[in-house]
């Protein structure tokens, strides 16, 4: 077997996420999804997935909104997620969907309003 790269041509990389207020942003995802931070040279705040192999930032010229795109972010297990998005202040929006029997998933608000999903599949 090779050793892929996971640098490969059509994998998201990088995420730019609206939010009134960066600083606040990065304390949610770090509190419900552990996140990193750090500053670009330009001292705009910047986020690493706990993989490191997705990044991107907080944007105060993007308006947050729902629709045009949704962001799923993998979870162990979505019903302890939810529980951890609600207490660092962001909403669940409807409910768990079960799509099979080892597919959960379920949609949020974070704390500026953008809606990003949670999803988790185990292993079958």
């Amino acid at each position: 077997m090779t050793n892929q790269s996971p640098w490969r041509h059509g994998k998201i990389c990088y995420l730019i996420l609206a939010s009134t207020d960066p600083t606040r942003s990065a304390a949610f995802y770090a509190a419900v999804f552990g996140w990193s931070t750090r500053k670009h040279d330009n001292g705009d705040l910047a986020f690493d997935d706990t993989t490191g192999a997705v990044s991107g930032m907080w944007d105060t010229s993007f308006t947050p909104r729902e629709g045009g795109y949704e962001v799923d972010i993998w979870v162990d297990n979505v019903a302890d997620t939810a529980s951890r998005i609600i207490a660092a202040g962001g909403t669940m929006i409807g409910e768990l969907q079960q799509f099979t029997s080892t597919e959960q998933y379920q949609r949020f608000r974070d704390l500026d309003g953008n809606v990003l999903g949670i999803y988790h599949h185990d292993s079958e």
